[in-house]
């Protein structure tokens, strides 16, 4: 664009216009005056003037803004920013609801309007949006309006409607940025600008400009290099990327991400207050040495290259959509989007991210027990307690076996590389025992060769589950590794009290990019009561309960925990899409706990039918103890996933008497989701009959009742030995004792107490065999010493019965436990043999005396 020489001295680009010929004259009177102020030409040159040549993309913008100098900014006057000051923390609220807190002149002068006050009164800013949106960049209608103007014009309207936020960023005052909703475009610079960000969890960030047609502006080229490699800040531009509050996290653009943009601004708040406590001047020094100072020329030259593009019909914002490129590469520190399946991700360590729940898979008995069955015999199941159906399980199952199940099925579907799990932690109530912990039993589920997995389990009535889970999200954030939580149980009762009978196990993978997402702000309530006990030497099955005083426990926890989340955290439990909690023994408690909690916080309505969904599951499983809260979540999430119900927040309350309980609150990220078709798996379970269910209980840790099912583990049952074993049906897996295990093992069995079944088990067979053996030697001593031929031949007979007895029993071992031969030397091995070598002596000693 030209102009003539008028035009150029009226606005300052000449000094002088003078004719062609008296250019020669004019510029020696020039010299002469210089001369004797020499030293002073040299300074003015060596100091003040540019040392290389100004960009010319630069100058464009330069000529705009001297050209513009004089000219009247029009701008109307409503309302784009609330500022509110107390006690040093100034609050500055963008509230553009016409232009949507888009790139303008009016918010520019508001900024400005208000620095002078900000510099009087603020020691720190928190500068946020009333909006659904943050920022989201330059408006596209204004851009189109700016079609047919100069694009010195353009470049300067440009830099001037993001100048105030660049101002703003330079008062030497710390700036803490809320981010909420989308921040596109423009609106990436002015959240880079801030000192301090924390974002809300529906933050979308996106860099946009491939979709916009657009360069980036406010200084963002070189923002961005403060975070990112040149390669990285390519590949999400050509990409067209988006990246979500978790992904900001990973790449330290943000430093907490938070529920909901209250709790944001709330959490700003708070770091605001405690920033103001601490000398202003030495804050300010420090963002004077660290902060990233601004660049004139580099805003200069982005301003003029977006107006060359608005001005010369390139049309920028042609198009509204902005999909991401579906590059389908993994484990990239910018990558954006999940995973086309949850199988573990290959991404870095990701210290301080987002944690919670990649994945879970549920195991539960392949046998139940309808009410019906069991009203008919007068138990009170369905009246009573509100159960449909109650698990049934046999002495082949057990909390160990049940844990192996969840979690080998957890491994086989989302875990594809097993060495990058780094803890394995159990919660449970149903340990069988005192000191070997079920985890360890668990890791005959990894490699053999993989040793480097921390925990163990977890004991506390209802509570470990969690327990373990908040254990190991504290582990994942601080080494950035992946870990396993598993909670299972078998709630044993007496018969009379079947309607509480239930087992479970639920398995989680926790780690980075979860499908539930835990959040850090929680609340607990821990207290010595005793409403629920289990002594050792108990002769009932039953746990000893207090069931009005477990309730009054139950109901002050909730209360106490969502009264100070609120007072706290500030996070209301209204808020929630959907609440879950910790089912206690049968459903009817849960109905009632129910009705509290809407009593309790004004529950949205939306509620209601989510307890049912999450109830669901529980009232055909019966009580599930320490895994009871996790199925009631999966029961509501594999509902709401098959229905598209729209629950993104949702509260969790989980409880153990004794008491603890802990309060958390989570976010689902449904494109994470994986499938669970709880209907099926209990569908599938086999309805067993009430004298089945007596025989079960008869034989509890004893014998097989059940058919076994292929695939799942069971222990084995024909080994009594003090340490349990346990086989694949149908396959070639084994967990338990080694071959080569402690040879000191029958010292343990005769001297440390032990479970009821393989104590009575080995006292009473060393019994029988002793009685056994003293008979037998009397009977044989009398019998050879009188040469009586009947006893001579029965101990031929019983010889040879007696090597059939042991070739058998060595033979069943080694086909079906070990696999291989083996011979152990235990007290309670020989009791099994003495055992029938006694029984056949008894009816040769009775042959013989006829």
């Amino acid at each position: 664009e030209s102009i003539d020489t008028e035009h150029a001295f009226q606005l300052g680009l000449v000094d002088t216009i003078v004719e062609s010929g008296d250019v020669d004259s004019h510029i020696e009177g020039l010299l002469r005056r210089w001369e004797p102020r020499s030293s002073a030409t040299r300074f003015i040159k060596s100091n003040l003037l540019p040392r290389e040549p100004t960009n010319a993309h630069a100058m464009g913008t330069v000529m705009g803004t001297w050209m513009g100098r004089d000219k009247e900014v029009k701008t109307d006057d409503r309302r784009v920013l609330d500022v509110s000051i107390n006690d040093g923390v100034a609050v500055l609220t963008m509230c553009d609801d016409v232009y949507q807190n888009t790139m303008t002149l009016e918010m520019t002068a508001a900024l400005r309007n208000v620095t002078p006050l900000l510099r009087r009164e603020a020691r720190v800013i928190v500068l946020c949006s009333s909006l659904s949106n943050f920022h989201v960049g330059l408006n596209p209608n204004v851009a189109r309006k700016w079609k047919n103007r100069s694009p010195f014009e353009i470049a300067a309207d440009m830099k001037e409607s993001y100048m105030g936020f660049v101002e703003l960023a330079n008062l030497g005052i710390p700036l803490i940025g809320v981010l909420n909703g989308k921040v596109y475009g423009g609106g990436l610079p002015i959240a880079l600008w801030c000192d301090y960000r924390i974002c809300s969890s529906d933050t979308d960030v996106h860099f946009g400009n491939l979709s916009r047609g657009m360069s980036p502006a406010g200084q963002l080229s070189r923002l961005l290099r403060e975070y990112l490699s040149p390669q990285d800040i390519m590949e999400t531009y050509l990409e067209n990327s988006h990246w979500k509050a978790d992904d900001l996290m990973r790449l330290r653009l943000v430093s907490e991400v938070m529920p909901t943009k209250d709790a944001a601004l709330a959490q700003a708040t708070k770091l605001a207050k405690f920033i103001r406590g601490h000398p202003s001047q030495a804050v300010r020094d420090t963002l004077h040495l660290v902060k990233l100072s601004y660049a004139a020329e580099l805003a200069d030259e982005e301003s003029w290259l977006i107006a060359k593009k608005i001005s010369d019909g390139s049309e920028p914002f042609s198009t509204s959509k902005h999909r991401s490129f579906p590059s389908g590469r993994q484990g990239r520190s910018v990558a954006t989007k999940p995973p086309p399946d949850i199988s573990m991700p290959n991404s870095p360590p990701f210290h301080g991210g987002t944690t919670g729940i990649i994945a879970m898979e549920l195991y539960t008995p392949a046998y139940a027990i309808s009410s019906d069955a069991l009203e008919a015999q007068d138990i009170p199941a369905k009246k009573k307690q509100g159960q449909d159906a109650v698990a049934v399980w046999d002495a082949q199952e057990d909390s160990i076996s049940m844990a192996l199940n969840a979690v080998s099925l957890l491994l086989e579907r989302h875990v594809t590389d097993p060495y990058k799990i780094g803890r394995l932690e159990v919660g449970t109530e149903s340990n069988v025992d005192m000191a070997k912990s079920i985890k360890s039993y668990l890791m005959d589920l990894l490699p053999n060769d993989h040793y480097n997995v921390e925990g163990v389990d977890n004991t506390n009535a209802c509570y470990g589950g969690t327990a373990a889970l908040l254990n190991t999200l504290a582990w994942c954030q601080v080494t950035g590794r992946y870990g396993i939580v598993v909670a299972a149980d078998t709630a044993d009762m007496d018969v009379k009290d079947s309607a509480w009978r239930g087992a479970s196990a639920v398995a989680m993978l926790v780690g980075p990019n979860p499908w539930i997402e835990i959040h850090p702000e929680r609340m607990s309530c821990f207290k010595n009561t005793h409403d629920f006990l289990k002594p050792r030497y108990s002769d009932q099955i039953t746990p000893v309960m207090k069931t009005k005083a477990s309730m009054d426990y139950y109901i002050h926890a909730l209360d106490y925990t969502l009264e100070n989340m609120k007072a706290e955290h500030l996070i209301d439990a209204e808020s929630f899409d959907a609440f879950v909690f910790h089912g206690g023994l049968c459903a009817t408690f849960m109905r009632l706990i129910e009705r509290h909690v809407v009593q309790a916080v004004n529950a949205p309505k939306a509620w209601r039918r989510n307890f049912e969904l999450a109830r669901e599951a529980a009232s055909q499983m019966g009580g599930l103890y320490t895994a009871s809260m996790y199925v009631n979540l999966l029961s509501l999430l594999s509902n709401i996933e098959a229905s598209d119900d729209d629950v993104n927040h949702i509260g969790l309350f989980s409880y153990g008497s004794g008491s603890t309980a802990t309060l958390l609150h989570a976010t689902i990220h449904h494109d994470r989701a994986h499938s669970i078709d709880l209907k099926r798996i209990i569908a599938a379970r086999e309805t067993v009959t009430f004298d089945t269910l007596l025989k079960v209980v008869e034989k509890e840790g004893r014998s097989a009742v059940f058919q076994r099912k292929p695939g799942v583990f069971y222990r084995d049952v024909t080994d009594q030995d003090v340490a349990r074993s346990y086989f694949q049906e149908g396959g070639r897996r084994l967990v338990g004792p080694p071959i080569d295990v402690c040879k000191t093992r029958r010292n343990l069995a005769s001297s440390t107490p032990s479970t009821r079944d393989s104590v009575s088990l080995s006292a009473r067979h060393r019994i029988i065999a002793g009685i056994g053996l003293v008979l037998a030697s009397v009977y044989w001593t009398v019998a050879v010493a009188l040469r009586s031929e009947r006893a001579l031949q029965t101990f031929g007979y019983g010889s040879i019965v007696l090597v059939v007895c042991l070739a058998t029993h060595v033979a069943v071992h080694w086909a079906v436990r070990y696999n291989g031969f083996n011979v152990r030397g235990s007290s309670t091995t020989l009791a099994h043999y003495l055992l029938g070598v006694t029984s056949f002596l008894t009816y040769a000693i009775l042959f013989a005396a006829g």
